[in-house]
């Protein structure tokens, strides 16, 4: 007699935590956003508006940061603008406390800027800090000098990352024997470690949405995967024709170069 209203129950929870799971990230966005874009209006906008009234109107603030920002880079670009750069920042570099937090923002922004570039050479599997324990590291380069020396045969540098904050961690080296290399990509070993092993890289769960979601969300989940599959093979095609023309091509000079040679080849005999 209770199955009825039990099961119901179950579906609700279950929907419910399932719509909880879709909307918090949205919801999480949309909150950072306005809370960021508040900030910036917050720099310049309250000036503006008090100067500006008659034709000050919502985001100017935002849209005069950014102007003054790409001005910033334009000045800096050149030679003059790098000097300047270079002295205020030996200036900020002998304020002691001003010192201490330009230099944390710096390594920062400077971390956070390097995210988007191939820094990172592949992902391994590294037994650190002890033997039987694994942790993911990131190859930075091969490792040259003394180090290599002491180190033995061909060494590398592992930056080895701490969950979840991957911007701090600890540099080691390895030999290339001593490392397991794993085919995920370095975004996907980002996510792991971020997400403290809740995301598992390499497993295609590429958005973090558990098995148990409704058919339709693992439908589209399972089509975006196909999408972008389809996309890295018509990409590999792309590059397999341009091999292919540019080898004709190198094909075609070589004939003609042949051909010059067996042309001119009586005549320098005569």
């Amino acid at each position: 007699m209770k199955t009825g209203p039990l099961r119901l129950r179950v579906l609700i929870k279950r929907y419910f935590v399932t719509g909880l799971l879709v909307t918090l990230p949205i919801a999480g966005t949309y909150f950072v956003l306005s809370a960021l874009l508040r900030a910036l209006e917050g720099v310049l906008g309250e000036l503006l508006h008090t100067h500006l009234s008659a034709h000050y109107y919502p985001g100017l603030g935002i849209a005069v940061l950014l102007v003054g920002i790409f001005l910033v880079g334009l000045l800096t670009a050149n030679v003059i603008g790098r000097w300047f750069v270079r002295l205020y920042e030996r200036v900020l570099k002998r304020l002691p406390v001003v010192r201490s937090i330009y230099s944390a923002i710096k390594s920062v922004v400077h971390t956070v800027s390097m995210q988007g570039q191939e820094k990172f050479k592949g992902v391994v599997l590294a037994e650190f800090p002890r033997p039987g324990m694994w942790m993911l590291g990131f190859v930075v380069a091969d490792s040259e000098g003394e180090i290599a020396t002491r180190v033995g045969e061909r060494p590398l540098s592992l930056f080895v990352p701490t969950s979840p904050n991957p911007t701090s961690g600890f540099l080691v080296f390895v030999r290339e024997d001593e490392v397991t290399y794993l085919s995920i990509s370095v975004e996907e070993a980002m996510k792991a470690i971020m997400s403290g092993g809740i995301y598992s890289a390499g497993t295609g769960d590429t958005d973090g949405i558990p098995d148990r979601l409704p058919e339709e969300i693992r439908y589209e989940v399972a089509r975006a995967e196909a999408e972008r599959a389809r996309e890295a093979a018509a990409q590999a095609a792309r590059e397999a024709e341009k091999k292919r023309l540019e080898a004709e091509r190198l094909a075609e000079a070589a004939r003609r170069a042949g051909a010059v040679r067996g042309d001119n080849g009586p005549e320098d005999g005569g």
